[in-house]
């Protein structure tokens, strides 16, 4: 991963931790939205935000 992903990663990370999901649950919630970060599909200024949303939508996938 470059400086950006890990920064996205990281993020995603500290942010659902403080939602409430255990650490062992946000692994691959995490790898989701780094996918779409390389998907291209996120929108420059929004990238953040799109892509803790779609880690988000894994959890409640998975959940479900």
């Amino acid at each position: 991963m470059n400086n950006h992903e890990t920064f996205i990663a990281d993020n995603i990370r500290k942010k659902l931790l403080l939602e409430g999901y255990k650490s062992h649950q946000i692994g691959l919630a995490v790898e989701a939205g780094i996918r779409h970060y390389h998907s291209g599909k996120a929108k420059t200024g929004q990238v953040f935000k799109e892509c803790l949303d779609h880690a988000r939508a894994y959890l409640k996938r998975k959940a479900a």
